[in-house]
C-alpha cells in the first residue's frame, strides 16, 4: 500500500547484481541506522499495466516514486494485491 501521500517509493535496480542491489540499500535506504533485511523485486511492466507511473527523481540515486493511485482506498487495496502478487520477495542471507 502506498502512504497517505500516494508516493510510493521504490528505487530502480534494473541490470544491478545482488550485491550491488544489497550495498546501494545499505547506503540509500537504511532504516533506523539498520540495513535493509529485505527487497522485493517487481517488474516496471507490473506497475504500469495497473495504470501507475513510475516518477524516477534520482534523489538519491536510482530513486523513483510509483505515482497515479487512485483516491479510494479500496482501489488501492486491489492494486496493492495485484502488484504483490507480482513481486517477489528476496531476504539477505
Amino acid at each position: 500500500m502506498p502512504p497517505s501521500s500516494l508516493l510510493l517509493s521504490v528505487f530502480v535496480t534494473d541490470g544491478l547484481s545482488t550485491t550491488e542491489i544489497h550495498e546501494h540499500g545499505e547506503r540509500h535506504a537504511p532504516r533506523q541506522g539498520e540495513p535493509p533485511k529485505a527487497y522485493g523485486v517487481i517488474a516496471a511492466q507490473a506497475v504500469l499495466h495497473q495504470k501507475l507511473r513510475i516518477d524516477r527523481d534520482d534523489n538519491p540515486p536510482l530513486h523513483a516514486n510509483v505515482i497515479g493511485w487512485p483516491n479510494e482506498k479500496s482501489e488501492r487495496k486491489s492494486i496493492a494485491q495485484h502488484l504483490a502478487a507480482a513481486a517477489s520477495l528476496h531476504i539477505r542471507p
